[in-house]
């Protein structure tokens, strides 16, 4: 499996696709469906992102944030 580099959800320019989102409602909603959602840092703060990188096929964490979150969430199925 080939990983491409983390491409940070703040690094977009996602606000003015999601003017009336908060801002980290509109970094995830900016994210396509294959980046990874792992949050970096806190919602709220200046400079909070998701990690963008690639997803695993069943998960919504791309391999290295899977292992992170544990068992549980590496490899269920269903929604994402």
């Amino acid at each position: 499996m080939v990983l491409s580099p983390p491409v940070l959800a703040g690094e977009r320019g996602f606000a003015p696709a999601f003017p009336h989102f908060p801002p980290a409602a509109a970094a995830v909603a900016s994210l396509a469906p294959h980046e990874c959602r792992w949050p970096l840092g806190e919602p709220g703060d200046a400079g909070f992102v998701f990690c963008g990188g690639t997803r695993l096929p069943h998960g919504s964490y791309c391999a290295v944030h899977a292992r992170t979150a544990g068992p549980a969430t590496a490899g269920r199925g269903g929604r994402a």
